[in-house]
Parts: C-alpha cells; sequence; structure tokens
C-alpha cells in the first residue's frame, strides 16, 4: 500500500503541476506528515463562477513579499486551508498522510517562476484494506493561489496537457464548473482528476483507483471545494 500511495502522489503530481516547486512538497510527505489532520467543517455556499479551465497547513515557506498581486483572492484574506479538503470531508476509511502551505518570498525562485503566491496541499490514503477496489486508495487536494487570473488560466491549460493518454472533458459538478480528466499511471493506478478556476485561483482533487475509477466520488470532493471557494469571497 505504501508503494502505491508514493506512486500516485508523485505522479499525480508531476502530472497536475508540471514543476519542481510543487513535486518537492509531495516527495517530502512519503516520510511523515508535516500537519495536525484538519477538522475544520465544510461551510455552505452557492454555485461557483469560475471564467477559466481548471487543481493541511505545514510549514509556511518565506514571507509575503513576491511581487505584485491582482486578483480576488489575495494571501492575506484567503485561506487556501479552508479550500482544500480536509480529513472531516472523508469517511472513517481514510487517514490524513500529510500536507503544507507554502507562501511565496521575494528570494522563492521556484513559485516566483510560476507566478505563485500561495498553496495548500493535502493527502490522504485509505486504511480499510477491505475496501480497496471500492474506493479510491488515495487522494490528493490541492488549492493555489497565483498572481493573476491570467497566471492561473494559463497554468491550469499546462496542467491539463500534461496528461500522457489523458482524456479530458468539462464537466457541472452540482452546478460547479470544472474540468475533469482521466489517465493511468506506468503502475496501473486508475486516477481521476478534478480541476476549477475561479479569477487567479485553481483548485483540484485527483484520485487514484487500483481495479477502476473513482470519477463520482472526485466530483462529490470537487464540489465540496468549490463550495468552500464560494463560501469564502
Amino acid at each position: 500500500m505504501k508503494r502505491v500511495v508514493a506512486c500516485v502522489l508523485v505522479v499525480a503530481l508531476t502530472a497536475t503541476a508540471g514543476c519542481n516547486g510543487i513535486q518537492g512538497v509531495f516527495e517530502s510527505d512519503q516520510s511523515t506528515a508535516t500537519e495536525a489532520p484538519p477538522s475544520a467543517t465544510v461551510a455552505e455556499g452557492g454555485p461557483n463562477s469560475g471564467n477559466g479551465p481548471t487543481g493541511g497547513d505545514g510549514p509556511t515557506a518565506g514571507g509575503t513579499d513576491a511581487g505584485p498581486e491582482s486578483g480576488l483572492y489575495t494571501v492575506e484574506e484567503t485561506d487556501t486551508g479552508e479550500i482544500a479538503i480536509r480529513l472531516s470531508d472523508l469517511s472513517m476509511d481514510y487517514n490524513f498522510t500529510g500536507g503544507s502551505t507554502q507562501i511565496a518570498s521575494g528570494d522563492d525562485t521556484a513559485l516566483r517562476t510560476q507566478q505563485i503566491r500561495k498553496q495548500n496541499r493535502r493527502t490522504f490514503v485509505l486504511e480499510n484494506r477491505s475496501r480497496v477496489g471500492e474506493q479510491p486508495v488515495a487522494l490528493v487536494s490541492v488549492a493555489i493561489i497565483y498572481e493573476s487570473s491570467s497566471a492561473a488560466e494559463s497554468a491550469l491549460q499546462d496542467h491539463l496537457g500534461s496528461f500522457d493518454g489523458a482524456n479530458t472533458s468539462r464537466v457541472d459538478v452540482a452546478g460547479f464548473e470544472g474540468w475533469q480528466t482521466t489517465f493511468t499511471t506506468e503502475d496501473d493506478l486508475r486516477n481521476v482528476a478534478v480541476f476549477g478556476q475561479d479569477e487567479n485561483l485553481v483548485y483540484y482533487t485527483v484520485t487514484a483507483g487500483t481495479s477502476r475509477r473513482h470519477p463520482g466520488f472526485t466530483q462529490e470532493l470537487f464540489a465540496e471545494m468549490a463550495v468552500d471557494v464560494r463560501s469564502g469571497e
């Protein structure tokens, strides 16, 4: 199971991020969790008005002096930890395995190159072995604030184009617009990713199945993230 989790985290990360900055964060979670399991409940809200295609809190990297920022979502006023999926959003079959929040600083070349101001991500694994095959064996939830809406849209397009042999389509999940992509890894993990974008914010969830994909499960998590996005505006 540990090997499966490691593979899905690295593959999902590489495919969705396409950058070393986020990849390093995921890989650090293979050895230890960096935050206490989040327990905040999901806030209620209305449909998201995303206008472009669409992706726990540990050590924070640097300050908030990374340069100019424009867009609805800001480092100071937007809590990406409230957007990323929390343990309380999942069934008791899952365990929280790690997560972090990164805030770009003036000398943070990796994040600044990608025009990222702040990113939060959490990972979970299926501990109930009797449910393997019925539920995803692992999942990743990410929320990223970019410097501008155009930077967010460009990054999202890059993410969606980085999956080898993937099938990507637009989806409407409970009134929230998203972009769903399915792909299979070299280790034969059947992954589903659903992305959303609103202004300069990109948020997404990736799930990994062994014997089959889990689009319904993934879309439910995406909808929970979208509700939190809308409620936080």
